[in-house]
């Protein structure tokens, strides 16, 4: 028998024409039988309780008649599992809302950042992340917790670390296999806005606007 680690009921059937008895081989008190004996053909009700621990836990049942014929029957219960869909968040410099992270749990969780910049809402089985803007020269380091908080025993949480480019910072995108057109559209139409010049300049290097752009790292 296999529970979540939330529990639950699973009906045993037992087949048989004589007097039976059934128990818990090693006393463990999480598991409970709705009937301990009886006589013939009869369905017993298997009760796990809640397993809000990090750790799996198992037991055996024994199911024994009167001449000394046993079953055994192996009970297994899974821990409390937490996993999210990233480990990575990237602003730009002028901050914003990242994309809905998705939470997979069963336990009661919460999301908590150290960082005054960053800030979280939750909905349903998702949250996002807002930072504001990064006005300094350096880069921004951050994370954040999601913890699982209905513990009885142990501790587990995961962290997400969040990144926020400076202006004028660079960035590398880790996410093509293969060659791709710059721009994510798929074509070959790409656009650039340049602004903070004081009056217009041409954008080739062979003026005085002295610009250049160079896009590297492509497989």
């Amino acid at each position: 028998l296999t529970y979540t680690s939330k529990g639950g009921v699973i009906d045993v059937s037992i087949s048989t024409n004589v007097s039976w008895s059934a128990k818990v081989e090693d006393g463990s008190t999480w598991l409970t039988l709705s009937k301990t004996s009886g006589t013939g053909n009869v369905d017993v009700k298997v009760t796990a309780s809640d397993n809000a621990s990090v750790n799996s836990r198992t037991a055996t049942l024994i199911f024994e008649t009167t001449h000394n014929q046993k079953v055994r029957v192996v009970v297994t219960q899974y821990a409390r599992y937490l996993s999210v869909d990233t480990r990575d968040v990237l602003f730009y410099s002028k901050g914003g809302t990242s994309e809905a992270i998705t939470v997979s749990t069963d336990g009661t969780y919460s999301v908590t950042t150290p960082e005054s910049w960053l800030s979280i809402t939750q909905s349903a089985n998702t949250f996002t992340v807002t930072a504001s803007e990064n006005s300094g020269t350096d880069a921004r380091l951050g994370i954040i917790y999601i913890e699982l908080t209905d513990l009885q025993e142990g501790t587990y949480a995961l962290i997400l670390h969040v990144t926020q480019l400076n202006y004028g910072g660079s960035f590398i995108r880790k996410d093509y296999d293969d060659d791709h057109n710059w721009d994510n559209m798929g074509n070959s139409t790409g656009s650039l806005t340049i602004t903070g010049f004081g009056s217009d300049k041409n954008y080739d290097t062979n003026t005085a606007s002295g610009t250049t752009l160079s896009i590297s790292g492509f497989q």
